[in-house]
């Protein structure tokens, strides 16, 4: 039985209902609105908890034990820096006394799951979501531009190794989330930009990562066509960043081998066994060419796709354009 009216379950029947208890998302195919679900809410469907059905791989790793940490439940976090990455988002980097955290998942079940985040010393706490965008992370960043260097080497019969800074590592201190700067007086994300760093205030609960994220398994192929405008590109950053490491690492491999395909592979990712034969269409739109967030990504599997013939992938993007790229 459901207050709202029993067709609501009759239309979740099938369906990951994470992302509608926040609301943050309508129910597809209805007329119901956005609805945060109380306190009251959640507590009760506790009482039905049978069992996980999955594990999803997770980016926080336990200080003391090392071990993977599946999912936390509002710990204190504080803000350890806020960058400006474009016009309207910045990278705001999060530490805690408790985690560390993966610079980069090594499977798909950690793609586009995101973090709860709100300030813990309010009364009436404004809570919001946001995507984890690894692969924005000045780290990643430098490690794609050296990865895709070794790249064009092998692809060119040139010898190559590949340089890998001394500060890459694959765990980091921090927590990077990409975050939008709403200008509304009580916008959580205009409180995060605005914070005393080394003031009193600067403690937040954060909750995750939750949420099943793109639902991608490893069988999963055929043709998915992605629809973006502005910082929408965000839940699948991670993912463009994956594939392109994926059609780096098999083509590599097909020309020269599997231990110089294992070079760009610090994850330990099993590129063999995942997403055969998907092709994927990018289609974007975005103010001018600063605020396309992951453009160097873009940029390179429009490349790759075109010169190497894998034609596994094609962008259209509405404020930018290049020999690859259609505008």
């Amino acid at each position: 039985v459901h207050p709202g009216g029993n067709f609501i379950i009759e239309a979740c029947i099938g369906r990951e209902v994470g992302r509608y208890l926040y609301g943050n998302y309508a129910l597809e195919g209805t007329n119901v609105k956005p609805h945060n679900h109380s306190s009251l809410a959640l507590s009760q469907m506790k009482k039905f908890y049978i069992g996980e059905v999955t594990s999803p791989e997770s980016l926080l790793v336990h200080k003391n034990t090392k071990k993977e940490a599946q999912s936390t439940h509002l710990h204190t976090w504080k803000i350890s820096s806020v960058k400006s990455v474009s016009k309207t988002t910045s990278e705001i980097t999060f530490t805690s006394e408790h985690f560390n955290v993966k610079t980069f998942g090594s499977s798909l079940s950690f793609l586009a799951r995101h973090f709860k985040v709100s300030f813990n010393n309010q009364k009436n706490p404004i809570e919001r979501q946001y995507t984890t965008a690894q692969a924005l992370t000045e780290a990643n960043i430098q490690f794609r531009q050296n990865a895709y260097e070794y790249f064009t080497k092998i692809m060119t019969d040139q010898t190559s190794t590949l340089k890998i800074d001394d500060s890459f590592h694959t765990v980091s201190e921090s927590l990077s989330l990409f975050i939008k700067n709403y200008p509304f007086p009580k916008a959580l994300s205009r409180a995060l930009h605005e914070v005393d760093i080394k003031g009193d205030e600067n403690e937040l609960e954060i909750e995750g990562p939750i949420g099943r994220g793109l639902d991608l398994v490893p069988s999963s192929t055929g043709t998915h066509t992605i629809i973006c405008a502005g910082t929408g590109v965000l839940p699948v950053v991670d993912f463009l960043n994956f594939f392109l490491f994926k059609t780096m690492y098999q083509l590599i491999k097909e020309k020269a081998g599997r231990e110089k395909a294992e070079e760009i592979n610090p994850y330990k990712t099993q590129y063999d066994d995942v997403m055969e034969g998907m092709k994927v269409n990018f289609i974007g739109s975005f103010d001018d060419e600063k605020e396309v967030l992951g453009l160097d990504i873009l940029q390179k599997l429009a490349e790759i796709s075109n010169k190497y013939k894998t034609n596994n992938f094609s962008a259209m993007v509405k404020g930018y354009g290049d020999e690859n790229i259609v505008e």
